[in-house]
């Protein structure tokens, strides 16, 4: 007697030979060949070794981990496909060091991610030997690593598309840049010159360096005043008390970031305090200079830092200088709340 599977409905059929049998479960005939053709029959056994292979509750199980597996690789390569898209957006409109901090997240991912889902690839425990597990995981996890690099590519071209659409022109952001550095540039010279003349005694220069300091029509109006010229005295001979007693040396100047939207507007700020006018600033830098002073008396020199901003303002030529450290603008913010606060409470005693 002799016992194969029903290719209809799964189940163990028996028969004692002749080529024709019927499945007692589902009805189905089953036509085996004569049982006196060996070749046959071990055909028709290897067919239904397979099919139990195939339908076993062990290959049920095995099925259902290859999808989760395969559920989990997806999930993988959609965040980091999210991650890389993001990234180049941020650089190329809002912010560049979250979009750097992306990248570094999403280089994490590709670097672990691989190894850990190589090593949680199923394999089935009745077909593989141990050599063939490795041997499948390794190539698994290599493909991963191949399939996640495509999955960069991609992402980074779809950011693109999407930066086009959203207006990024690659020709103009190259012209901008090399503008800014140009403005950079002229702005280095400026600063370096404005630090310089603080402890000039040359009239010229120190009437240049309240004049960096004021916007173009307001100095045009203030230069020749009876305050200007008191303030230039005034510099005067407090740098000429200064040198008396010391040997003042700039020894360098560092070009902090570039001015930010919050101090942008701490600028501006700046500007309607000092000088009672809007004023709108478009770009600005930070700056930070080292001096030694040596006195004359014991020559022991002793550093000290200075800071000053150049920003350049919409309606004026060239730079102009903001003689304070970068950090410290936004606090021009709390003194236009504060004012405005004191202008209703004004407004309201008067309704009083």
């Amino acid at each position: 007697m002799d016992e194969l599977r029903c290719p209809s409905c799964g189940a163990d059929v028996s028969f004692r030979g002749g080529d024709l049998t019927v499945c007692p479960y589902c009805g189905s005939q089953l036509h085996f060949g004569s049982q006196t053709d060996p070749a046959e029959l071990a055909k028709l056994r290897n067919i239904n070794y397979g099919y139990r292979q195939q339908y076993s509750p062990e290959a049920e199980e095995y099925v259902k981990k290859k999808k989760k597996w395969q559920t989990g690789n997806g999930i993988f390569l959609g965040l980091l496909m999210l991650l890389m898209a993001f990234a180049e957006l941020f650089i190329l409109f809002w912010h560049k060091m979250t979009g750097g901090a992306l990248i570094i997240i999403a280089a994490g991912i590709l670097l672990v991610t691989p190894i850990v889902r190589g090593a949680k690839y199923p394999v089935r425990d009745d077909a593989d030997s141990s050599a063939s597990k490795f041997g499948k995981k390794a190539g698994v996890t290599a493909a991963l690593y191949a399939v996640g690099a495509l999955a960069v590519v991609i992402a980074v071209i779809v950011g693109a598309v999407i930066a086009v659409i959203m207006g990024y022109d690659p020709e103009s952001e190259k012209e901008s840049k090399k503008k800014a550095a140009e403005y950079s540039d002229d702005a280095d010279d400026v600063v370096n010159r404005w630090f310089e003349s603080n402890y000039s005694l040359d009239d010229d220069e120190l009437y240049w360096s309240y004049e960096v300091q004021s916007p173009d029509d307001i100095w045009d109006e203030d230069k020749d005043s009876d305050d200007t010229v008191m303030m230039v005295e005034y510099q005067k001979a407090h740098t000429n008390a200064a040198l008396k007693d010391y040997d003042i040396d700039l020894k360098e100047i560092e070009q902090l970031d570039e001015l930010t939207g919050d101090e942008i507007a701490g600028a501006e700020a700046y500007f309607r305090e000092r000088f009672d006018e809007d004023i709108e600033v478009t770009v600005g830098y930070g700056y930070h200079a080292v001096f030694t002073a040596k006195p004359k008396e014991d020559g022991k020199s002793k550093k000290y830092d200075d800071y000053c901003c150049a920003v350049r303002l919409n309606g004026s030529d060239g730079w102009k200088i903001i003689p304070a450290d970068p950090e410290e603008l936004e606090d021009y913010l709390d003194y236009d709340d504060d004012e405005d606060d004191e202008e209703y409470t004004d407004d309201y005693d008067d309704e009083e």
